[in-house]
């Protein structure tokens, strides 16, 4: 029952958990709410309900594979404004520290006093340190991004498969990169969900991009520029897609 810890109950807001129940020819599987609760449904139902709606990721496939060019084109504008943003700091570091060196030795050659070479020493290691953390906190991202990109882009476009033919491991792995909140089975389906920050993003841009498209042949320059990647949020971005590389193969 791999929608088990998945659900929540539209009556009382618990958790369900599952059962079989015994019939005369077979089993028959509920998902079910906890004791005082009469929240209850057929396993099944569920289940085939939830690849419908995965296929509602994998079903813009063109815009998919746009965004994920053009956010490859960001990442990497973005990788270099850093690596040259970095290079500055690092620029300035080594003059701070030979203004630090310089001090010195004109204080070793009697030319400056000891106390005037310590207040220099301290401000420029003071500065030295701030530009060191600012260095740290820049954005960076792993040289690999395009793999993950790849990777991850690969399973969104063809979701809906990869939970349908996975093993329960799988599917619960397929789940936890998909949804930030709990599913609601309601009158035989499921409430608006609530997907992770990051595919959110992507769902809303390619929704957009598919609606622009109808009923014409739009450049891929035309679509590029109607799309504005949030890259300085793309670390977040690339750990998700890291967890989706992680899926294992259906094996």
């Amino acid at each position: 029952m791999p929608l088990r810890g998945f659900l929540t109950c539209r009556l009382c807001g618990g958790k369900l958990t599952g059962s079989a129940s015994k019939g005369k020819l077979q089993r028959y599987f509920y998902y079910h709410c906890q004791p005082g609760c009469k929240e209850r449904f057929r396993a099944d139902q569920a289940n085939e309900e939830i690849v419908k709606e995965l296929q509602k990721i994998s079903v813009y496939k063109e815009a998919l594979q746009l965004y994920r060019i053009i956010l490859e084109k960001e990442l990497k504008k973005s990788n270099k404004e850093v690596g040259v943003g970095n290079r500055k700091i690092i620029d300035e570091i080594n003059k701070h520290k030979d203004r630090i060196s310089t001090a010195e030795t004109l204080m070793l050659d009697n030319q400056m006093e000891l106390w005037e070479y310590k207040i220099i020493k301290t401000k420029y290691e003071d500065k030295i340190r701030g530009l060191e953390t600012e260095m740290q906190s820049a954005i960076t991202r792993p040289a690999d991004y395009k793999e993950y990109l790849d990777f991850g882009f690969n399973i969104l476009l063809q979701v809906d498969g990869v939970y349908a033919t996975g093993s329960p491991f799988l599917k619960r792995q397929v789940l936890c990169s998909m949804y930030a909140e709990n599913l609601i089975f309601d009158k035989n389906k499921y409430r608006t969900p609530v997907y992770h920050e990051t595919l959110s993003l992507i769902l809303n841009t390619v929704k957009g991009l598919s609606e622009n498209g109808k009923g014409q042949n739009p450049q891929k320059s035309v679509l590029s520029s109607q799309v504005a990647p949030r890259v300085e949020d793309s670390n977040q971005f690339l750990q998700d897609m890291r967890e989706l590389a992680t899926i294992p193969d259906n094996t």
